[in-house]
This record gives C-alpha cells, sequence and structure tokens, in this order.
C-alpha cells in the first residue's frame, strides 16, 4: 500500500512538471545587451533617484542571482518564489508580466522605467506608498545596499494571475542581493550623493563605487552609457565626494504589471 502510495506521487509530481515545462513557449536566453540593458536602466534609476541619497552603492550584474531567476520564471508562475539563493542568506525580488509584446532590449528597458514610475506613490518621509497605491518595485530597484542584480525571463503559452488569463506572456523576474524592502527602514540615506562612501570608494553615478566588491567594472564605459548625471544637472565623478549636480514603450500590444511585495 505505502508503495502503490509513493508511485502514485511520483506520478502526479511528474505530471505536475510536465504541464510546467509545456507551458513553456519561449526558454529566453538573456543576450549580453539585454543584460546591460537591465543593470544600465537600475544604474539610472538609481542616480536619478530623489531625495538624493548619500549611500547608494554602484550596482553590477551577478550570474547567480540571473541563473536563479531563470530558474524561477520557467515555471510561468506569477507569485514570489521560495527558493532559497545559493550565494546569498537574503534576496529581493520583482516581477514584471506582459502580454503579447516580443521579448527584446525594450521590453526589458520598459519593464525597470515602470518599475521606476513608482516612485510618484513614494512618500520618502514617511516612508510609505500612497494608499491602495504600488511602490514595493521601486523601492527595491532604489535600495542602496543592494548591488547585486540578475534576471531572468521565459514567455509563457498561458499565466493564471486570479481569475485572469494571460497569453503569450513574458514572465520576467529579477533578484537583487542583499535584500531590499526591509521593514522599517527606508531605502537609502538622503544627502549629498556619496556624502557616505568610504574615504578610499569613488562616486560614479552618485553611487559609491569600489572595483573589488563591483568586480572590476568598467566605469568609464558606464558614465558613457548611463550619463553621469541627469540631464539638467552636471557631476564630478573623479572621486567619492559631493556631486553638483516614462517610460516611452511604443506597442500595440497589451502591457500589465501586477504587484507582489517582499
Amino acid at each position: 500500500m505505502f508503495s502503490s502510495m509513493k508511485v502514485i506521487c511520483l506520478v502526479l509530481f511528474t505530471l505536475q512538471i510536465g504541464a510546467q515545462i509545456s507551458n513553456v513557449k519561449e526558454a529566453h536566453e538573456l543576450t549580453e545587451g539585454e543584460k546591460h540593458v537591465l543593470v544600465r536602466e537600475h544604474l539610472r534609476a538609481r542616480r536619478d533617484a530623489k531625495p538624493a541619497p548619500s549611500d547608494m552603492l554602484f550596482m553590477t550584474w551577478d550570474n547567480t542571482l540571473a541563473e536563479e531567476s531563470e530558474q524561477i520564471s520557467r515555471q510561468c508562475i506569477y507569485e514570489h518564489s521560495q527558493l532559497k539563493s545559493d550565494k546569498y542568506p537574503f534576496v529581493g525580488e520583482n516581477i514584471f508580466l506582459a502580454s503579447g509584446m516580443t521579448a527584446d532590449e525594450s521590453l526589458m528597458e520598459g519593464a525597470v522605467q515602470m518599475w521606476e514610475s513608482e516612485k510618484e506613490n513614494f512618500d520618502f518621509d514617511s516612508n510609505s506608498c500612497a494608499s491602495s497605491a504600488v511602490c514595493g518595485h521601486y523601492t527595491q530597484v532604489v535600495w542602496a545596499k543592494s548591488n547585486k542584480v540578475g534576471c531572468g525571463l521565459t514567455v509563457c503559452q498561458e499565466i493564471d494571475v486570479g481569475s485572469k488569463k494571460f497569453t503569450d506572456a513574458s514572465l520576467m523576474f529579477c533578484r537583487y542581493a542583499p535584500a531590499g524592502n526591509v521593514i522599517g527602514r527606508a531605502p537609502y540615506e538622503t544627502g549629498e550623493p556619496c556624502f557616505d562612501c568610504d574615504v578610499d570608494e569613488q562616486c560614479i553615478l552618485n553611487s559609491c563605487a569600489n572595483q573589488e566588491r563591483d568586480g572590476n567594472a568598467d566605469y568609464a564605459e558606464w558614465l558613457k552609457i548611463v550619463g553621469e548625471s541627469a540631464p539638467d544637472k552636471t557631476g564630478d565623478s573623479s572621486s567619492c565626494r559631493p556631486s553638483l549636480g516614462f517610460f516611452n514603450l511604443l506597442s500595440f500590444a497589451v502591457l500589465l504589471l501586477f504587484y507582489n511585495g517582499l
């Protein structure tokens, strides 16, 4: 009897995995260009955070977080995962869902810009979202101590969200380390950009940059790609001292963003 129950459980588990695999329309592998766009948009959002952060860390791509995000997205389930990271004790997670759109650099750019647009709903002074509004994606994007990001995307045949069903659905997860959205804490300290950087750190894109921590990132290239300051400002990125310093995605497809906060 016990043996028969084990066989039944194994069959049900196999059927469940098979159903998830069959729901994958495209097992999308992020290109280097797409990874670049995702990091660029995160760096830009962090650079432009208001009020200005004084302790923002420079953000770079992390392959482990990307592999985990891809693994989660392959399940084609729109909910936060319980997957433990192989590398970090605690990770944050943002989810993006778009229906009927091409999985390309424009989609990646639009996803992060849409998360950033939630800043209109966030009141820094009270460290809270406006009533019935969403802002948790934004606060994770600009969480000062979250200096690593990795994303993964899968195009699914269909995804159920509540009572709604979405077809040809691009599901993207981005994981962050260390985790942001810690209850009771603000996303960052405010003040002159980079004021709270360590003495041996550089101020790059209004973030504290450290070559050892950042994996020998090419700061000059990122300054060129992102721009060292917002269009109406100038900044000095040579050292860590104070710097003086919408999303427009054209498509006839339906774009939907839902919020699942940590």
